[in-house]
């Protein structure tokens, strides 16, 4: 699946050395108007399937605004920002490069090699660095929670192709699990741009690279155990409907990672059993419009990019944002979701 960059009007001047974007903003729209894209009540979505319930939207439009509790906050930071006791799963930058570059699967060493991708999309040198140090963060926060050697298998390679400029990634299903970037991928100013329209649910310099992982998390909980293993090690496409094993004792396997994670959020609220309501109750927790493309088209084939805005969302949120929704989140992803590894 390809993530889409949203224009209203852009400029693109390309020479040798620089990219120059510009991109500019009807004046009939919105403009940076970030609640106004996001809040459910304004959405496409629910002007499609005539979800004309106000009084409920806007009552769990409110409450998401309520701050996160200060128990969920400190379990979560307790992962890695409040300095553990235990020491994390990566020291520095330098043992995870080297970590993710000298990984074997099986008789094939993984190149998960950030450093030359970000060179090769001309990020500066001050950039970097601030993408590595979120990186590492990233990476020990999500192996804490998922084990390193799962967090090790999820990804093979990356890879740089230049597709254009409307969009930042791809994911290679062909194969094994490939994360393919384009150069925009990690420029701050069209990250926030798209933040602040409500396509993407952060703006982290990391949030393209975060939803490609929690795809690629969605697809690893959908095998089962003997799967899992020798999960990345060989070309085949990675499904659970796969006719190779539909007959064998599955370990844990979740069929659909967004639908188990749209029914928690809707269980913990205690949402009743009206289906537009529980459709659309999912869809103000997690803020991003990108994360309901799939229903808007109804190409739900593609519903893990729910999945994977809810994950970048839950890893990356920083503490003063954080509302109930994502307390929600965190109960989802810290203490159920392990539940089926």
């Amino acid at each position: 699946m390809q993530k889409i960059i949203k224009w209203s009007l852009s400029i693109i001047i390309m020479n040798f050395s620089t990219i120059n974007l510009i991109a500019c903003i009807n004046e009939n729209e919105k403009g940076y108007d970030r609640e106004y894209y996001v809040n459910v009540f304004n959405s496409d979505l629910r002007k499609m399937f005539g979800l004309y319930d106000g009084d409920f939207i806007k009552k769990y439009e409110d409450k998401i605004k309520t701050s996160a509790s200060a128990e969920s906050n400190q379990a979560f930071n307790d992962l890695y920002d409040n300095n553990p006791t235990t020491a994390p799963a990566f020291l520095n930058y330098a043992t995870l490069a080297d970590t993710l570059t000298n990984t074997m699967l099986g008789s094939t060493k993984i190149n998960v090699n950030w450093t030359k991708l970000y060179q090769d999309t001309w990020l500066n040198d001050n950039n970097i660095k601030i993408a590595q140090a979120a990186q590492l963060r990233f990476y020990n926060i999500f192996a804490k929670v998922y084990h390193k050697e799962n967090v090790l298998k999820l990804v093979q390679k990356l890879s740089y192709k230049f597709w254009g400029f409307d969009k930042t990634s791809y994911f290679n299903w062909d194969n094994n699990q490939i994360m393919e970037y384009e150069p925009l991928f990690a420029n701050l100013d069209v990250i926030n741009q798209q933040y602040q329209w409500g396509q993407w649910s952060t703006n982290s310099i990391i949030t393209v690279s975060v939803n490609l992982y929690g795809r690629a998390l969605s697809n690893f909980m959908k095998q089962d155990e003997i799967r899992r293993k020798t999960f990345n090690e060989k070309p085949w496409i990675f499904s659970v409907t796969d006719s190779s094993y539909k007959n064998q004792i599955l370990g844990k396997p979740i069929t659909d990672p967004t639908d188990l994670l749209m029914e928690f959020l809707n269980d913990q609220a205690i949402i009743d059993n009206n289906a537009s309501k529980r459709l659309l109750f999912p869809f103000i927790v997690v803020r991003s419009t990108y994360s309901r493309i799939p229903w808007i088209t109804l190409n739900l084939q593609e519903r893990d990019d729910f999945f994977a805005e809810a994950f970048a969302q839950w890893l990356l949120t920083p503490q003063n944002l954080r509302g109930w929704n994502w307390q929600l989140l965190n109960d989802f992803f810290l203490h159920e979701l392990p539940k089926y590894l």
